[in-house]
């Protein structure tokens, strides 16, 4: 059965535009590969690296800039007039622009040169490398610049069994972790030199130390000055008793074995004390107790010398350090 379409009329809508248009998603290509996000922070670390640029390259960028400018004008002045220029005039344009460059490319050099040669310090740094920073700060700035790892002497071998043998013999025994890795050292310090560590034990049997009971052994201690936090490794930490005639009006007294070469010269004691004053500054504050209170001493085990230099006070200590972040 075949029917007769009727007329047919279509619904009548409220808008004639295309909904899948209107909410349609669209992306940029090709994407930022940074990220919008992103992007904002490396653009703002960019410009922080800018302004830390070295005073004297951004004159030194500045005055190329102004003397680009300046003959930027000359020139345009010179050979601005409309008309035909002669070859003359040609060439010396040439001239100028390729002098301009070469003037870019060294000055980029120079610039790149003294970024490389810019060392920015850690902010953890051992006490023991104080002193080296303070006696020549451009020599130390080099070994951070370029590192070149140290192999151990024997000397450091040594040094390092008789601290642990004291840490033992005051009643602070070392981890099982430390006792197994110091296996190797032993049999590398016996095959040198074995009567070495026995002859550091028997002249500290005969200190003033031996017969004592220590208050802190191995104590590590963090101060910070300014934005370099300084690790103290205290050796050994005593009370002085009462009526002590060698530390008279001291309570606390702070011993740093050593088992290499006492100091020949008063440049060389200075040297060493300033670590002494670091270690004396980090337990005053520590422990709330006046520096006044506090002696400090170095005591070269293998020669039997006790040595007890003048040491800086706290705010000298700080004044120091900031000397020598002035020098980077």
């Amino acid at each position: 059965v075949v029917q007769q379409p009727g007329s047919f009329e279509l619904p009548a809508y409220d808008s004639q535009a295309n909904p899948l248009v209107e909410h349609a998603l669209t992306q940029t290509w090709p994407m930022d590969p940074l990220g919008e996000a992103h992007r904002i922070k490396v653009e703002r670390a960019a410009e922080e690296a800018k302004a830390q640029k070295p005073e004297w390259a951004k004159r030194l960028m500045q005055d190329l800039a102004d003397k680009q400018e300046l003959e930027l004008a000359k020139s345009g002045s010179r050979f601005g007039d409309v008309g035909e220029k002669s070859t003359k005039d040609s060439n010396e344009i040439k001239v100028y622009k390729l002098n301009r460059e070469i003037d870019a490319l060294v000055n980029e050099a120079r610039v790149l040169e003294t970024n490389a040669s810019l060392v920015k310090l850690p902010v953890r740094i051992p006490a023991s490398r104080f002193k080296d920073f303070v006696k020549d700060p451009k020599a130390m700035a080099e070994k951070y610049r370029r590192p070149i790892p140290e192999k151990p002497y024997g000397a450091t071998m040594t040094g390092t069994l008789f601290h642990t043998w004291v840490e033992q013999r005051y009643g602070l025994v070392a981890n099982t972790e430390i006792v197994d890795s110091l296996d190797g050292l032993i049999e590398e310090l016996d095959a040198e030199s074995p009567e070495a560590l026995e002859q550091l034990q028997a002249n500290f049997d005969k200190s003033r130390w031996a017969s004592m009971r220590a208050r802190e052994v191995e104590s590590e201690i963090q101060v910070t000055i300014e934005q370099n936090t300084f690790i103290c490794k205290i050796d050994a930490v005593f009370d002085v008793p009462e009526g002590d005639k060698t530390l008279p009006g001291k309570t606390i007294e702070i011993v740093d074995w050593k088992t290499g070469e006492p100091p020949k010269t008063d440049e060389e004691i200075a040297e060493r004390a300033l670590q002494l004053a670091l270690y004396k500054m980090a337990y005053s504050l520590r422990h709330n107790i006046p520096e006044q209170e506090i002696a400090v001493c170095l005591y070269y085990v293998g020669h039997d010398e006790v040595l007890r230099p003048e040491v800086l006070n706290i705010e000298q200590v700080k004044a120091k350090w900031r000397e020598v972040l002035d020098s980077f």
